[in-house]
């Protein structure tokens, strides 16, 4: 593996957790059962998805970077709702466009409902027909290592950006939240969308 083929360092960054969990994994002897998380129940559907995945092989990379995420679609006409899951490694978070703005704002732009309509039309398993349809995408289970992404690159008709440099300040937390994590370590990017060079800062013993 070089470095020249990956384009970015989330997507080498990713690879390489891949691979380490390939090499670290202890697969199980069972195979993964199939089922239907639109009609089974929610606590029950997100506990089969999550041990579905499991079911292929736990590793160190799975104990320690493994989150799942939740999305829920929901008809705009007969409000049929149904739930997916998902587990991630790393969670890539949009980022506004300008400004300063905890890191907070970047996951509330994340969770923010999606409206489906036109080509992105939902087929309702309950109207048997495309249905205009809310999207929401959340956060449903923390990893002890949070890997946060922010997609500074954004693609449109006109080729490819980067969101200006930006300051997040404090990075912000809601009152009467429990779950806090300690910031380990940065890898920023410097340069345009054309080249540039990674850097990297490490928090070793609060230096």
């Amino acid at each position: 593996m070089t470095c020249c083929a990956y384009k970015f360092i989330h997507d080498f960054l990713l690879a390489l957790l891949g691979d380490l969990h390939e090499q670290l994994r202890q697969p199980f002897a069972e195979s993964p059962t199939v089922i239907d998380l639109s009609t089974a129940a929610d606590e029950s559907a997100r506990d089969e998805a999550l041990e579905q995945f499991i079911s292929r092989g736990t590793s160190t990379i799975t104990d320690l970077f493994q989150g799942q995420l939740r999305s829920v679609l929901k008809c705009s006409v007969c409000h049929y709702e149904s739930s997916k899951y998902e587990t991630f490694r790393c969670l890539s978070l949009p980022v506004p466009q300008a400004g300063s703005h905890a890191l907070l704002h970047c996951f509330d732009l994340f969770s923010r409902p999606e409206n489906l309509t036109g080509d992105m039309r939902w087929k309702c398993p309950q109207c048997k027909t495309h249905r205009d349809a809310e999207k929401c995408t959340g956060i449903w289970r923390l990893p002890r290592y949070l890997i946060v992404h922010l997609m500074r690159f954004t693609f449109d008709k006109a080729g490819m950006h980067k969101t200006k440099t930006m300051g997040f300040g404090d990075c912000g937390r809601r009152p009467g939240e429990q779950r806090q994590y300690r910031l380990c370590a940065v890898a920023n990017h410097y340069g345009s969308t054309a080249n540039g060079h990674y850097t990297a800062i490490a928090n070793h013993k609060g230096r």
